[in-house]
C-alpha cells in the first residue's frame, strides 16, 4: 500500500482515492483504544468498553468497508485510465485488503459481541461452577479460583 500511496503522490494521480483510503485511519483510533483497554484488562461489560466497541464497529463498517467499496467501484468504472502494471497492483492490493477487513471484522464481532453474549447466556442457563470472569469476559471455573485462593493462604 505504501508504494501505491507514494506513486499517487509523486505522479499527482488518484489523489481522491488516496484521501478516501486514508479515512481508514479514523477507525485505527478506536482499534488502538480497544487494544489498550484489553491490555489494561478493562471488563468487556464496562460502559466505556461497550461504547468503544459500538463506535469501533460503526467505524469499521463506514471507514473500512464503505471506503474500500467506493475505491473498488471507482477502479471498476475507470480501469482504462490505469496502466496494466498499476491496475494489477491495485486489484491485488484491494483483494488482499478485502480479505483482511473481513477477517478483522469477524474477529471483532466474535470477541466483542458474540462471545460476550454466548458467555452471558451460558452463565444464566447454568448456575453451576462456570461463570463469566470479570477480568476478560472469558469463561473460568470457580473451583480453580477457590483452589488458587487456598494455595495462596
Amino acid at each position: 500500500m505504501l508504494w501505491i500511496f507514494l506513486y499517487n503522490i509523486t505522479h499527482c494521480s488518484c489523489i481522491g482515492y488516496t484521501i478516501v483510503a486514508l479515512i481508514v485511519e479514523l477507525n485505527s483510533i478506536f482499534l488502538h483504544l480497544r487494544k489498550l483497554m484489553r491490555i489494561a484488562k478493562v471488563d468487556q461489560k464496562h460502559q466505556v468498553y461497550r461504547m468503544n466497541a459500538v463506535i469501533n464497529l460503526l467505524t469499521v463498517v463506514t471507514c473500512r468497508f464503505v471506503a474500500l467499496g467506493w475505491i473498488s467501484y471507482g477502479i471498476f468504472l475507470s480501469y482504462n485510465d490505469f496502466s496494466s502494471l498499476y491496475l494489477c497492483l491495485l486489484i491485488s492490493s484491494i483483494g488482499v485488503m478485502w480479505i483482511i477487513y473481513i477477517m478483522a471484522f469477524y474477529h471483532l464481532m466474535v470477541t466483542d459481541f458474540l462471545k460476550t453474549a454466548v458467555d452471558q447466556s451460558r452463565c444464566s442457563e447454568k448456575q453451576d461452577s462456570k461463570c463469566v470472569s470479570s477480568n476478560n469476559g472469558s469463561v473460568s471455573n470457580n473451583n480453580e479460583n477457590e483452589n488458587l485462593r487456598e494455595k495462596s493462604e
